[in-house]
């Protein structure tokens, strides 16, 4: 199974040409953040009903198209049916993790529902729509490591972006100090954490001076 053609994804298929524009979203470093962001809030711009197409990217099982749904999401208004999109992409494993926890962060009302959720069961992963890849097609669509490493990179965005809330819930520091999530959290060899804190404030940055 590959990635469905760009064409499929409407608004959002000019990111995904020949240049491969849509990887500046990865790290969203200076000095192509900027326009990399402008090119997202220009697509969803240009559609009445823009959470079609970022449900398109959703629903696909490869962190590209993810990626560029995380973008679009923290430009949009809320819509429940894209959020429960992005957490399936969330709790799929996808290799962009990170990025879409900050999506969602910035876009669902109960995202610290469903953090707390995530994080209490130490983010168990749904792969199931990888199973009938071969094992090049599982790496090419989401990117190395195994079913662990995923979820310690789920649990460590979702703990940095609980402890940037104020006030913390009550049962953060419990959590924080808990054996075993500790010991999740220190197979994350991504350093996930960082990843969701620079992500987070690239993009409120660049969103500031778009709209």
């Amino acid at each position: 199974m590959q990635m469905a053609p760009p064409e499929q994804f409407g608004i959002f298929s000019s990111l995904f040409d020949s240049t491969g524009s849509y990887l500046a979203l990865l790290h969203l470093n200076p000095p192509f953040a900027s326009s990399a962001v402008s090119a997202v809030v220009k697509c969803c711009q240009s559609s009445d009903n823009p959470h079609k197409e970022v449900g398109a990217l959703l629903d696909e099982r490869n962190w590209r198209p993810n990626l560029v749904a995380a973008a679009a999401i923290s430009v949009l208004n809320y819509q429940h049916m894209s959020n429960c999109r992005l957490w399936a992409a969330f709790d799929s494993g996808s290799w962009v993790m990170p990025q879409l926890a900050v999506a969602a962060y910035l876009s669902d009302p109960d995202f610290l529902g469903h953090d707390t959720v995530r994080i209490a069961l130490r983010c168990p992963l749904d792969s199931s729509s990888l199973a009938s890849r071969t094992p090049l097609e599982r790496h090419i669509a989401a990117g190395p490591a195994g079913g662990r490493k995923r979820s310690a990179k789920g649990a460590a965005s979702l703990v940095q972006l609980v402890s940037t809330l104020r006030p913390t819930p009550d049962w953060f520091a419990r959590e924080q100090s808990s054996p075993d999530l500790i010991a999740l959290l220190s197979e994350d060899v991504d350093r996930s954490a960082q990843i969701a804190e620079k992500w987070l404030l690239s993009l409120k940055s660049n969103l500031k001076t778009l709209l």
